[in-house]
């Protein structure tokens, strides 16, 4: 199973996010089902990992959260970006939870820059950052474990709980 960690947007806010993100030539936009913010990447998990992963996410103890935007942008960089994204301004409830997530599950493999991608492209394109000039807030879900699925109609995630 392909697994990562994510606090999803509550549906408001990514109904809202989704209205509210520039339409840029060449980028598929994400469904706004799938906005969230990937707190740590996991990749490949057995179900008996995944089992163990999932109650490590749970002692977190982590509630919803509000998060203010920052920009548009892309990455890796805007001259060059594969996907365009919402940067959040650095939250210490978000970085915690990372921090947290590294501490219990081990290292990440790139650093932690909050962001939510609203768009792809299948090759790389150049991204003009957009700096949001008012107070744009979004509110995340309590994080969880998801299972990644490509399917030729887009990403699937399904948030993996075990009773």
């Amino acid at each position: 199973m392909r697994c990562f960690v994510a606090a999803f947007l509550e549906s408001d806010s990514a109904a809202r996010l989704s209205r509210l993100a520039p339409k840029i030539e060449g980028f598929t936009p994400v469904n706004p089902d799938n906005l969230h913010v990937t707190l740590l990447f996991l990749g490949e998990l057995t179900e008996d990992q995944a089992r163990t992963t999932s109650k490590q996410v749970q002692t977190l103890g982590a509630g919803p959260l509000r998060c203010e935007l920052m920009a548009i942008t892309g990455l890796p960089r805007p001259s060059r970006a594969a996907v365009a994204v919402a940067e959040l301004h650095p939250h210490r409830v978000l970085a915690s939870w990372h921090a947290g997530l590294i501490e219990r599950l081990g290292p990440a493999d790139r650093q932690f820059r909050p962001h939510v991608t609203l768009a792809r492209s299948r090759r790389p394109r150049g991204v003009k950052v957009q700096p949001v000039t008012s107070r744009i807030y979004i509110r995340l879900r309590p994080p969880a474990l998801y299972l990644s699925e490509t399917l030729p109609a887009g990403a699937r995630y399904s948030e993996i709980s075990f009773s």
